[in-house]
């Protein structure tokens, strides 16, 4: 496995890994390589904020049609804007693909308890004055957001 990551553990520290064995979310664990150890470990999803993946998702994750974008705040104070997919498959967590095209992320897995808040957007697409290029431009809708904190499955 060369699948290249970066863990993000609840404190907030970040380690750069590779796979030791594909990823099975169902399974609570991760097994990886460190970058600077080269040996492998396995860390417990409970450890975890979020998985940043930066190679393509796995092709066994289901994408729904007509999902609506999300703002996921982690519990260390990081957002990202992304494509919730895997909603309701796995007991430990779900996957994200970031809508910034420009992300060296392809995809990201959120732990459950790792997540402060989610909210849904509303987007309008268009395009850059200056460049002509398609862009999108986020609208979050205030009414729409769960002041609660997000630490179980819905």
């Amino acid at each position: 496995m060369n699948r290249q990551l970066t863990l993000t553990f609840l404190d907030g520290v970040e380690t750069a890994a590779r796979l030791a064995r594909p990823f099975q979310p169902r399974e609570n664990k991760i097994e990886v390589i460190l970058e600077e150890q080269g040996t492998p470990l396995v860390y417990p999803l409970y450890d975890l904020c979020c998985i940043k993946i930066q190679d393509k998702l796995p092709s066994d994750i289901p994408i729904p049609a007509n999902q609506q974008p999300e703002t996921i705040e982690t519990i260390n104070g990081e957002t990202f804007h992304v494509q919730v997919v895997g909603q309701n498959e796995y007991p430990t967590g779900f996957y994200g693909m970031p809508l910034d095209i420009k992300s060296p992320y392809k995809g990201i897995f959120f732990t459950f308890h790792g997540v402060r808040k989610r909210s849904r957007n509303k987007f309008e697409a268009g395009a850059s004055p200056a460049s002509g290029t398609p862009t999108v431009k986020a609208v979050i809708d205030v009414n729409a957001m769960d002041p609660a904190r997000i630490g179980a499955k819905p």
